[in-house]
């Protein structure tokens, strides 16, 4: 027997537009176009259907439909389909169904636990690499986003770059997603007009926005978002209009995450409703950088190893990336890389302000430079024109004009040296301040301009020839 799956129909209506050529038993029927197998199958269903289903044997209005949908059975279809002990039929009668009707009370309940099932853990940010430390901003979060249901529930980290903001508020969202009902979403905004950043939230989420949608950013988030125990996470933020988008009610709860410690005040967020970040402590520090080189490597050379940490200032950042130096160099005595970190500095300091925020973590990249080839470096500086939210291999082979495979190795050693991080399945991502290291770079280089002829060159040739939606091609 063929069942004719049809996926938007009317349950109500079938029999009124079906022709008869899809009644199962009509004369014209396509379905069982032999005569005597039409009689034979028909008797048979009548037979079934009197008991199953007495009213109507062989579907509700006689329609004599073979139709399934995904999700439930319309009573249209012949009833030997779709009868069981819980559906319309003879009280004592037993049948098992092929495919089951689901009334409309238990397929609520049924999509109820499908969304309960499918909560969304989406963070479109770099996962945090041997997260240490931060206790006393961990629970002031938890105080803050769970302590009164009544309250706002939204928190602003602020700080300078590499100081860990973004890798604090996963950290959070991590090990506190189970008390997020409906969720946790992740995204950076830096960069982004706020009706972007409103549909990227609703994408991410599964809520489809149609491209004619006129509704405003503000409408869409608070559609979206304010009736959800959802966790929303707005990673680096750098300007004031995303205040419109701020305003969710008290079951949204929202983290900020900020360089600009002016922002906060101009969004409004009460002071008691902020955390500032400050470079780690000496002992976090020490126990993050054991992580990252190894307990027997960090306890053979403790005194270097000290010195490092302090040469950069126990800033989080600048310590990833020289681990990720000493990882590939595991050779290198920690003492010789000490006197060549001080000479980077040194010769840093001398061209910029001394008392440069950055200096540190601008030390560490400029020093992890000195560790790859003439090839690496060019592809390096090429990648500062990809999107700063995240790109794909596709558009690093763009960007850089390189083949497919060479582009993978160059990924891979920049991934090793920790200056490029990961922002979900196969999408790349700099952090802030080594993205503005790179476009000087590449300035500098004077190879800024190809780089972004070549890249955007992509895209033109994707809809040109693809002719496909631009938020659809892969970035």
């Amino acid at each position: 027997m063929v069942l004719h799956l049809f996926s938007s129909l009317d349950f109500g209506t079938e029999s009124e537009f079906l022709s008869e050529e899809y009644k199962c038993f009509s004369p014209y029927s396509q379905i069982f176009p032999d005569r005597d197998k039409r009689e034979r199958i028909k008797e048979m269903c009548e037979k079934h259907g009197q008991r199953l289903y007495p009213k109507y044997p062989l579907g509700y209005d006689d329609s004599q439909a073979l139709i399934v949908f995904s999700h439930s059975t319309p009573n249209n279809t012949l009833p030997i389909i779709w009868a069981g002990p819980d559906n319309e039929k003879t009280p004592g009668v037993v049948w098992n169904p092929l495919w089951k009707r689901i009334k409309k009370k238990e397929l609520n309940e049924l999509n109820e636990n499908i969304s309960r099932k499918k909560v969304p853990f989406e963070l479109r940010l770099p996962a945090p690499y041997h997260f240490t430390g931060r206790i006393k901003e961990l629970k002031k979060l938890e105080e803050l986003l769970f302590r009164d249901p009544s309250d706002r529930k939204i928190c602003a980290i602020f700080g300078s770059a590499g100081f860990g903001k973004s890798a604090l508020a996963y950290h959070f969202a991590e090990s506190q997603k189970e008390k997020f009902a409906d969720g946790v979403l992740g995204l950076r905004v830096d960069g982004k007009d706020v009706d972007t950043i409103a549909r990227d939230f609703a994408r991410i989420y599964g809520i489809k926005i149609d491209s004619e949608d006129e509704r405003d950013a503000t409408t869409i988030m608070k559609e979206s978002f304010s009736h959800r125990k959802v966790l929303l996470i707005f990673d680096n933020a750098d300007e004031r209009k995303i205040d419109s988008l701020l305003d969710l009610g008290n079951n949204c709860s929202i983290i900020l995450t900020t360089r600009d410690r002016r922002l906060p005040n101009l969004l409004r967020i009460p002071p008691d409703h902020r955390i500032e970040l400050f470079p780690l402590l000496n002992q976090d520090s020490q126990e993050f950088f054991k992580k990252l080189i190894g307990k027997e490597r960090f306890e053979n050379e403790t005194e270097s190893a000290y010195k490092i940490i302090k040469f950069v200032g126990n800033v989080p950042l600048a310590l990833r990336i020289i681990g990720g130096i000493l990882e590939t160099q595991d050779w290198l005595p920690l003492l010789d890389f000490e006197r060549s970190l001080f000479e980077e500095k040194t010769r840093l300091s001398k061209l910029q302000i001394p008392e440069d925020k950055d200096l540190n973590v601008q030390a560490s990249i400029a020093l992890s430079l000195k560790y790859l080839l003439e090839e690496n470096i060019k592809f390096f500086v090429c990648l500062s024109v990809c999107a700063k939210s995240g790109f794909s291999n596709y558009s690093a082979i763009a960007a850089s004009g390189y083949d497919e495979s060479s582009v993978n190795e160059h990924l891979g050693t920049l991934r090793r040296l920790c200056l490029l991080d990961l922002a979900g399945p196969k999408k790349f991502v700099f952090h802030p301040l080594v993205l503005l290291f790179a476009k000087d770079l590449a300035n500098k280089l004077e190879i800024l301009d190809n780089a972004a002829e070549r890249h955007a060159r992509y895209y033109i040739d994707c809809i040109k020839f693809n002719d496909v939606d631009f938020s659809r091609i892969p970035r």
